[in-house]
């Protein structure tokens, strides 16, 4: 029913290494959001998140 997978030498090491780069990306991520200054994170938390004066809303088409 399913063939099995049968990978190159070079070719298994590819999914160990997405692996690796995401989980050190996610790792730096936490460490740079936990170290973050009060007064940054609360400016970030008071960020809009749409922009109402948009162009595109202020057009009128008629």
């Amino acid at each position: 029913m399913f063939k099995r997978l049968i990978l190159e030498e070079w070719q298994q090491f590819l999914p160990l290494l997405g692996f690796a780069i995401a989980f050190m990306v996610f790792v730096f991520l936490s460490i740079r959001a936990i170290l973050m200054k009060k007064s940054d994170a609360q400016r970030m938390a008071n960020l809009p998140l749409e922009d109402t004066n948009s162009p595109s809303e202020s057009k009128t088409h008629g």
